[in-house]
């Protein structure tokens, strides 16, 4: 499979509704001939034009219900979070190396 741009309604085309009719990343890199940086990126980019995309256990899928979004904002809110308290660590020592070089 080739490093290319996808146009975003290509890939759009290949999400369905509900969470048991998600499709596999592994799938969407199949049927667009596409790596699975490149598919992700272009579901960012599908995302951030208000597109609503969930992504689980089943693939990538449009939510059928307000139970399904949910756990996707929710799923997603750990997330977030988890890298969040992750960069903690990063900002402490960034600002003890800062203290150093101001010695």
């Amino acid at each position: 499979m080739s490093k290319k741009v996808l146009n975003p309604e290509t890939v759009a085309a290949f999400i369905k509704t509900g969470a048991e009719n998600g499709i596999s990343l592994r799938e969407l890199c199949q049927r667009t001939n596409a790596d699975g940086r490149t598919v992700r990126k272009t579901v960012e980019t599908l995302r951030r034009e208000g597109n609503v995309i969930c992504s689980g256990m089943t693939g990538y899928y449009h939510p059928a219900d307000a139970c399904e979004l949910r756990d996707y904002v929710k799923q997603e809110e750990c997330r977030a979070r988890s890298i969040f308290y992750t960069l903690k660590a990063a900002r402490k020592a960034l600002k003890k190396l800062e203290a150093v070089k101001e010695k």
